[in-house]
């Protein structure tokens, strides 16, 4: 909780301009909220790896906010970044979720397999609604 506690007030402020700055446009997305998104973008990184859950839950405005280091934005660099990983070496589980409108965002646990073993922690995504369904607008994960 420490380690996230200073980048809150960065989150809240990215919240404020990405629903400024976003219009809904025609169209059905294929989940009805940004929770139920986020557990088929899970279920996509568990069975095919999290290169191609990014592939189809990014798009060019997908930003990716690192704790150290540059942050990945888009989804083309989303998917070069984590296409080392395979099937079950990234895997979360969504927790909650709200949404407002044309964003949401949720909540959960996730781990990742490195050389030195399991890292855990938890992750907050922001969500916003597109024509093709629900996009990443900003995701975040802090480990202990």
């Amino acid at each position: 909780m420490k380690r996230i506690l200073p980048v809150l007030p960065a989150i809240l402020a990215f919240l404020a301009v990405a629903g400024c700055c976003t219009r809904l446009p025609a169209g059905k997305p294929d989940a009805d909220t940004a929770l139920e998104a986020d557990r088929a973008f899970a279920r996509l990184a568990a069975a095919e790896g999290p290169s191609v859950a990014y592939g189809r839950f990014a798009d060019s405005r997908s930003l990716r906010i690192e704790p150290t280091g540059p942050n990945i934005e888009g989804r083309e660099s989303l998917m070069k970044e984590l296409a080392g990983l395979g099937r079950g070496e990234m895997t979360w589980t969504p927790r909650a979720g709200e949404q407002s409108g044309e964003l949401g965002w949720t909540w959960g646990d996730f781990q990742v397999v490195t050389p030195k073993g399991p890292r855990t922690g938890r992750y907050l995504t922001v969500w916003r609604k597109t024509r093709e369904g629900w996009k990443v607008a900003g995701d975040f994960g802090a480990a202990p």
